[in-house]
């Protein structure tokens, strides 16, 4: 009975999720156009009311000095809305509906910058696709940063050596160390934050998201500058394959 009464709730609760979208749709039609922000919402509420997608992606870091990172690649795919098959070179579980809400909650300022025209026409499910520019508040990103930078120094601390040897000495004496230069470093941090979200307009769903973010502080007197540029593409949409224009 217990089986039946969640089955049911969840039948329910997918019905409301696609009812809403109708209803939302609906209303901004006959209001006209709609505003960045609904497009975004709309977008977050697709992807979260979409049983089965795949997502890949990877992430790049580099100074302003010219050095860099190896691209760190990342792909998954979600399963009746829960993550299988996650794989990261970082070891990063990435959760894209959770992604696109918190660049929802940390935005300063959402435009349109790109209404483009139709998929592909070898794409099934063809239609409009409109891109989103999404700058996010400084205060928050900076915060969001120092959070993500401290937390991996913990890792690091929480990993040290447990017998007392002179190997333990010498890893927590650096460990510590980095921790005094990462908190003076912090005092400094400047963050920006942008991403650009290409959504398809007729699947309310978004089909690629490109972040870039700019991390200047203050490092022995001289100001340091690193870039970090992530770009994730979503696919598979409950079997369905959605290709933006262009796309491969």
């Amino acid at each position: 009975m217990t089986a039946r009464i969640t089955i049911t709730a969840a039948v329910i609760r997918a019905g409301l999720i696609a009812l809403l979208m109708l209803l939302l749709a609906g209303c901004a039609g006959l209001r006209g156009d709609r505003s960045p922000e609904e497009w975004l919402s709309l977008s977050i509420a697709g992807l979260a009311a979409t049983d089965n997608y795949a997502y890949k992606g990877q992430t790049v870091v580099a100074t302003a000095e010219g050095w860099s990172h190896t691209p760190k690649t990342f792909q998954g795919k979600v399963v009746g809305h829960e993550t299988i098959k996650a794989q990261a070179d970082d070891g990063v579980t990435w959760n894209p509906v959770e992604l696109l809400k918190e660049i929802q909650t940390d935005h300063k300022q959402i435009e349109i910058v790109k209404n483009a025209g139709p998929h592909t026409a070898a794409a099934k499910g063809a239609g409009k696709t409109v891109k989103l520019r999404v700058l996010t508040d400084e205060a928050a990103a900076r915060e969001k940063w120092k959070q993500k930078l401290t937390g991996e120094l913990d890792q690091l601390e929480s990993g040290a050596p447990i017998e007392q040897t002179e190997y333990r000495k010498a890893y927590l004496n650096e460990l510590n160390k980095s921790r005094a230069q990462l908190s003076s470093m912090l005092k400094t941090l400047q963050v920006h934050s942008e991403y650009q979200i290409l959504i398809d307009a007729s699947n309310l769903i978004p089909l690629s998201m490109e972040e870039q973010t700019v991390l200047t502080y203050i490092k022995d007197n001289k100001q340091k500058e690193e870039m970090r540029k992530t770009t994730m593409q979503f696919g598979s949409f409950d079997g369905r394959v959605v290709v933006p224009a262009g796309g491969k």
